[in-house]
């Protein structure tokens, strides 16, 4: 007997279970209802199978067996029900995917819940905003490679129809294409550069005429100077005013280039140029080294930055290099402008037409009748 009520109770408690997670796993009515007949089945098959094993045949045992299966069956199913409510109680905020609906099975509140996540995902990252910008950064891009393959067209063309043009070569291995626009310039530049080096010769052979005597630093200042207002007044004229020409000398204790003359706009300008150190790369010992004056724009790995580099945004510069000091030249000039895109052609008419070559000749003259070498480091630097 006490068997028989063990295996009811157990059976009851076991098939109690059994429904009730059956029963909150399936949403369908008819899966419920399944779900509790497989369960009695189950239960009911079990325990009338303990009855055959036992040969209970006893009316009142068989009973009694029954009705604790029923009893604690129910019992199991109402309490496990009850503990998983207290497990799964609602929070009561809309927003929490409660598990209950999900062992449940609610799919409606489920899809809902899904599509409110998704939304406010969408309003905390702003896809509307991200969808428009990846657009636009995609339109973007198009748009560069459009420009891109019609500039590489471009390129093509334009060396097709250069490959057999006029060329002239600059230094340092420089090959520059001659424009119409250049050509249209070509005979004004002639005639201001004919007339600057007449003026630069006049003004050397009247002030060694004024200068039979030894010469002071002064006095080579000065004559640095009327040389300067030659290149403003024939070569810049009316535009002085954007240009600066200068003049250093090698400073043999710093070992680099200091100023010695500058001019801006036909004045005389205090401010100090930039010290060019000889141990960096720099334009004027390159241009020492190839005995040719270059355009910053064409040599610009020989550029040494200065203070004034954002001001003088091109220029060009040239060493003496017949005139030398421990191997470093003792004088250079250098013609520095504010706009690059203006002056872009006369310094390419200066540069082809060799305009240094002018100026080492009357700085020559001067040294051959007073020696700059002396002047510099014996009349001024060694006091």
């Amino acid at each position: 007997m006490d068997a028989l009520v063990f295996f009811g109770i157990s059976f009851g408690l076991v098939s109690g279970v059994l429904f009730s997670l059956l029963l909150v796993s399936f949403d369908k009515g008819w899966k419920k209802f399944a779900s509790a007949f497989l369960s009695l089945v189950l239960g009911g098959g079990s325990l009338w199978k303990a009855f055959d094993i036992f040969q209970v045949k006893e009316q009142a045992a068989v009973l009694t067996s029954i009705g604790f299966f029923f009893l604690f069956f129910l019992l199991a199913f109402v309490v496990f029900l009850f503990i998983f409510c207290i497990i799964i109680k609602d929070k009561h905020n809309k927003d929490v995917l409660r598990i209950r609906d999900i062992l449940l099975g609610q799919k409606n509140y489920i899809e809902a819940y899904y599509k409110r996540r998704i939304q406010e995902i969408d309003n905390t990252l702003n896809i509307p905003a991200l969808e428009k910008r990846e657009n636009d950064v995609r339109q973007r891009e198009l748009c560069c490679t459009a420009i891109r393959e019609t500039l590489e067209r471009e390129k093509e063309e334009f060396e097709k129809s250069t490959k057999k043009a006029l060329k002239v070569r600059l230094p340092e291995k420089k090959k520059l294409v001659v424009t119409k626009e250049f050509l249209e310039m070509f005979p004004s530049y002639v005639e201001n550069l004919g007339e600057c080096i007449h003026g630069i010769n006049s003004e050397t052979k009247l002030f060694l005429e004024e200068h039979t005597g030894q010469l002071t630093y002064e006095d080579l200042c000065v004559y640095l100077r009327l040389l300067s207002m030659q290149i403003f007044g024939h070569l810049f004229r009316s535009n002085a005013k954007d240009v600066r020409v200068h003049f250093r000398y090698y400073d043999i204790k710093k070992n680099g280039f200091v100023k010695l003359v500058s001019n801006v706009a036909s004045q005389d300008c205090n401010r100090d140029l930039t010290f060019i150190p000889c141990d960096k790369p720099n334009m004027i010992m390159k241009s020492f080294e190839c005995r040719r004056a270059l355009i910053k724009s064409y040599n610009i790995d020989y550029h040494y930055d200065g203070k004034n580099s954002t001001t003088w945004t091109e220029y060009m510069t040239g060493a003496f290099y017949n005139i030398t000091k421990n191997g470093k030249p003792c004088l250079s000039f250098g013609i520095s402008v504010k706009s690059a895109a203006k002056y872009r052609h006369l310094f390419n008419f200066l540069n082809f037409c060799k305009f240094e070559s002018y100026l080492q000749e009357v700085i020559e003259e001067l040294n051959y009748a007073h020696s700059i070498e002396a002047i510099l480091y014996q009349d001024h630097t060694m006091k």
